[in-house]
């Protein structure tokens, strides 16, 4: 396996929600708000912004770059220098997304994918109408 493959983290998740709905949920400011962050800047290719990460300890800012949007299939963004691709597709009747992220050098894939997990269900439960509890956080205790 080349290096870049061993740096490539695909994760993939089933949203019972149409394609349409999940492209907004992961576009649409007001509705990305729902499950990650809040997003200040278009995301339009070749667009810059930032994305506060409200669902994380302390609310995080991040710097985003958009390079590449094929609505309402592909988008690519780059976070905080972190490179990663969201796709969504039809499957059935709700939809398939795909995030693939490219790790810098000094992280392993085991390291990030809860994470990642973490996100598509919120993603899940957000565009999916909030039908059972919301996600929380796997890695953390009661007592931090």
């Amino acid at each position: 396996m080349s290096d870049l493959a061993q740096r490539r983290l695909v994760v993939e998740g089933a949203v019972d929600a149409p394609a349409a709905v999940v492209w907004r949920f992961l576009t649409a400011p007001a509705d990305l708000a729902t499950w990650l962050g809040e997003l200040e800047g278009p995301l339009s290719a070749g667009q810059e912004g930032r994305l506060r990460l409200t669902v994380e300890e302390g609310a995080p800012v991040s710097a985003l770059r958009v390079s590449a949007c094929d609505p309402p299939r592909s988008f690519a963004v780059v976070v905080d220098g972190w490179p990663l691709e969201l796709e969504v597709a039809p499957a059935g009747t709700g939809a398939r997304v795909r995030s693939t992220h490219l790790l810098a050098e000094d992280l392993r894939p085991e390291d990030v994918r809860s994470g990642w997990e973490f996100y598509l269900r919120r993603l899940a439960w957000a565009a999916g109408g909030r039908r059972g509890p919301e996600p929380v956080w796997e890695g953390t205790t009661a007592d931090g």
